[in-house]
């Protein structure tokens, strides 16, 4: 369902699409930062600040425009000429990108994870417009950013003949749960297995962490496991945790 937004902006990514954000006052710049207003009144402006926002994603302050503040979340550009945009949010160790723009991440997993109601238009709608490999379930396959995050495996499906009711019977054993398929996202996931099967996933997102990793992986138990979303980790290795 698209989020309707009653005055909008426009900001070009590097590949020229359009990202839609709420129209905000001019930005205030100073020599260290540039930071728009308004920020809301539950976040010190100081929190939402271009150079902590830097700091934590280790970019030169100068090079971070922060757009807009959403509480724990920001929209920023980065770039001396705002070539990227991007979605962060705060985690317990600081500021972590979510997205980046424009991005293959479903609208439905954004969502779920708290992203702005405002932006939730610049995700696509998995519903609508279900990616390759979507099984058609009561939760749309989603297609989350390669981007250093952390998930929690609670379940896998390799068998064609049975792929919808095992997933759909993951999902329901585990509500919140989302379902991806490996050959259809990250590098780090083990893209099929010993027969050549592809494989879909159950998980649950787990932050950006080593320990939101292990702590939602002890939270889950059984033989949920660790996994990071990325594009240089070792398909068959998991996250270690003592």
């Amino acid at each position: 369902m698209t989020v309707g937004i009653a005055s909008v902006g426009c900001v070009r990514s590097t590949e020229g699409d359009a990202i839609s954000v709420p129209s905000v006052a001019t930005a205030t710049r100073t020599s260290d930062t540039r930071t728009s207003v308004p920020v809301p009144a539950d976040l010190d402006a100081e929190d939402c600040s271009a150079r902590d926002i830097a700091s934590d994603l280790g970019d030169p302050a100068e090079s971070v425009d922060v757009m807009r503040c959403y509480g724990d979340w920001a929209l920023i550009s980065i770039g001396t000429l705002g070539d990227t945009t991007s979605l962060v949010r705060h985690a317990d160790s600081g500021w972590v990108r979510f997205a980046g723009f424009p991005s293959a991440m479903c609208r439905g997993f954004a969502a779920a994870q708290g992203a702005p109601d405002e932006l939730l238009v610049n995700f696509p709608d998995c519903a609508e417009n279900p990616p390759g490999g979507d099984l058609g379930l009561s939760v749309p396959m989603s297609v989350p950013s390669c981007d250093g995050m952390g998930i929690v495996v609670v379940g896998n499906a390799v068998d064609p003949a049975s792929y919808a009711s095992e997933v759909q019977h993951l999902l329901d054993a585990n509500p919140g749960s989302s379902y991806l398929r490996t050959d259809r996202s990250c590098p780090s996931l083990r893209q099929a297995d010993e027969r050549g099967n592809a494989i879909y996933a159950v998980y649950f997102y787990a932050g950006y962490t080593h320990g939101e990793v292990c702590a939602a992986v002890r939270d889950r138990g059984g033989d949920a496991y660790g996994k990071v979303l990325d594009r240089e980790s070792d398909p068959a290795a998991v996250v270690e945790c003592r």
